[in-house]
């Protein structure tokens, strides 16, 4: 039933993720015993690149095909939106290695007020066009509920990119330049195993409509893209300018530990928007099923950002070295961001189904100028604690409006329970704040307070929220009577 591959899908998905995340922190103690602070901090302006070109250079397609697709009635016709949108990417990515090559001293000024990073920012795009490619066969295996192929292929990737790692910074001494070797023979491993699995059973047809209706849909997003790459990772720029690379590379190894929780909770939004966007003719059965989903979400999730308020320090302290301690300060912001994040795309579904996904572009213009001001605020006199502050505030702002323009009446009303929302909300940022309260005591006393603070933690949400598992699967099964 489409119930059991919800579940299961979420489950796969985010077991996949948790590997490949294990995988990269039980390799941190290394790489921060070999990278210093600084390497650190040029690895994640690098980073920023990445970040940039990837939604840009793919024209929005990561939402406009799954539009297209799930609007699409024949089989056919879906494989065909998949081959023209990997035709308009491959085409993308050519253009971009071309003008980063001619342009890396420009980037390299621009980044680092030096061009002796130029070398880097070539092996950075190379990597970025890689995985602008590789995203048609990545969207149609989640659209086909393939969540088991796709872990696979994605814990094949991080092992490659991490033998590699280990072999080029540890064993051949090459620092920022190794890692980030071993990044772009991760991201090839990717391609080659994706296409092979997709591309020897898909329509290799040109469409010059499909393709016009994929840059339709998409183009108008790129804005959007812009907003989220600025409020999620915008932070760096000022970090770096008041308080330098040291401070960027601790603010990064935090950021990685709080980033777990986004493995889990893109694993639930992979399986998600499937089975949210096959309401879209069904839409008087997705009113209340979406919104229940949607607070069990929150249940569930609200407890691991507490979790990760918790055991930030005793992780931070374990997995890496005495120069990075700091880092944990960071942790459970941005783990609370990726909830948030996710919270955000779970209210999309009134705007697909209505197609008017350009008002996505309004919403995060919104929450980027709140981003902003709270970027110049906190930043200059707060340092990483500032940052970790901008980035969860700029996805709560995410959150409130988009949730109070979903509410307009030309979108489907979806029944969400804001009372109780508001209250398991204000239950999770006290559970939350009272791991401050030990914010200056020893590792072994930390580990003590996590472990008790999550039981109590776990027994509040159960008493008073009254979550039940068979509750949920219930009023799933219900949900899909009759598909």
């Amino acid at each position: 039933m489409y119930v059991d591959k919800l579940i299961k899908g979420s489950f796969i998905y985010g077991l996949g993720g948790a590997l490949n995340r294990f995988i990269q922190l039980l390799l941190l103690p290394v790489f921060t015993a070999y990278l210093s602070p600084g390497d650190f901090g040029v690895i994640a302006m690098l980073a920023l690149v990445t970040m940039f070109i990837v939604p840009v250079f793919s024209f929005g397609l990561g939402t406009s095909v799954g539009v297209c697709y799930f609007n699409a009635e024949q089989s056919q016709d879906k494989k065909i939106i998949i081959f023209n949108a990997l035709i308009i990417l491959a085409i993308s990515s050519l253009f971009l290695i071309i003008v980063s090559y001619l342009c890396k001293d420009e980037i390299s000024v621009l980044l680092f007020g030096d061009s002796k990073y130029a070398d880097y920012i070539t092996l950075s795009v190379l990597t970025a066009a890689i995985m602008v490619v590789v995203q048609p066969f990545q969207l149609r295996l989640q659209f086909e509920q393939k969540a088991k192929i796709f872990a696979l292929i994605s814990f094949a990737t991080v092992l490659a990119t991490t033998t590699f790692g280990i072999f080029f910074i540890v064993i051949l001494d090459r620092s920022v330049a190794g890692y980030l070797e071993a990044s772009l023979i991760g991201q090839f491993t990717s391609l080659v195993m994706f296409a092979s699995v997709t591309l020897s059973n898909n329509v290799l047809r040109f469409s010059k409509k499909t393709i016009q209706k994929l840059l339709n849909h998409g183009i108008p997003m790129i804005p959007s893209f812009l907003f989220l790459f600025i409020m999620q990772n915008g932070v760096r720029y000022p970090l770096e300018w008041f308080h330098g690379l040291d401070a960027v590379g601790v603010f990064t190894v935090g950021a990685s530990f709080g980033l777990v929780l986004g493995v889990f909770t893109n694993a639930f939004i992979s399986a998600w928007t499937p089975f949210a966007l096959s309401y879209s003719n069904k839409q008087v059965e997705a009113s209340n099923l979406l919104g229940r989903v949607t607070y069990y979400y929150m249940v569930i999730f609200g407890f691991c950002v507490v979790l990760f308020f918790l055991f930030a320090k005793p992780a931070v302290m374990l997995f890496t070295t005495a120069q990075f301690h700091d880092a944990y300060q960071v942790v459970g912001f941005v783990a609370a961001s990726q909830y948030l994040n996710a919270l955000f795309l779970m209210l999309l579904p009134p705007i697909y189904f209505s197609e008017d996904v350009k008002v996505v572009t309004r919403i995060q213009f919104l929450s980027t100028l709140l981003t902003i001001a709270m970027f110049t605020l906190l930043i200059p006199k707060a340092g990483i604690i500032g940052a970790a502050f901008s980035v969860f505030f700029a996805s709560m702002f995410m959150v409130v409006i988009q949730y109070l323009w979903v509410r307009k009446e030309k979108y489907l009303r979806i029944n969400y329970e804001l009372k109780k929302m508001l209250k398991l909300l204000s239950i999770i940022v006290c559970l939350s704040s009272a791991s401050f309260l030990f914010a200056d005591s020893s590792l072994i006393t930390a580990c003590i307070v996590a472990v008790l603070g999550s039981i109590v933690s776990g027994m509040v949400m159960y008493f008073l929220l009254g979550f039940n598992y068979n509750s949920v699967r219930k009023l799933l099964l219900e949900g899909f009577a009759g598909k």
